[in-house]
């Protein structure tokens, strides 16, 4: 997001989860650092369990509890989503649901991004592998 232009600590939020508690405290760790606004979970997301539930700075901050809320509320409301985008790749299913609080026209140039940038990703770990 942030090679396509975009501030991601504002464009997006995190939802994660995981039954291990160390996970769970290196995840919240890393994205309470780089400011992204995020709620974490520790729990068992296969039986729907949660034991703990951890909220970023800057998911507080952001008044992000508001915006979700708001969010789900318009979802309610809306029209159903077009046949055309029914058929997401799973691997694009996270992105999209990233992008759906980007206005619609940005939302098709991070979505070409974003295998690029996995390509590029792919190609500087095999570049440290020789060292």
């Amino acid at each position: 997001m942030h090679q396509a232009g975009h501030n991601y600590q504002t464009a997006m939020h995190a939802t994660c989860i995981d039954i291990d508690p160390r996970c769970v405290h290196m995840t919240y760790v890393q994205l309470a650092l780089l400011h992204i606004p995020a709620v974490v979970i520790l729990g068992n997301s296969l039986m729907l369990e949660e034991r703990e539930v951890w909220y970023t700075p800057a998911h507080v901050l952001g008044g992000w509890n508001r915006k979700l809320a708001a969010r789900e509320r318009s979802q309610e409301t809306s029209p159903p989503v077009d046949s055309e985008r029914n058929f997401v790749p799973a691997e694009m299913g996270t992105v999209l649901s990233i992008l759906e609080a980007i206005e619609p026209p940005q939302a098709p140039a991070i979505i070409e991004a974003v295998p690029q940038q996995h390509a590029e990703i792919a190609r500087q770990r095999e570049q440290l592998s020789l060292f």
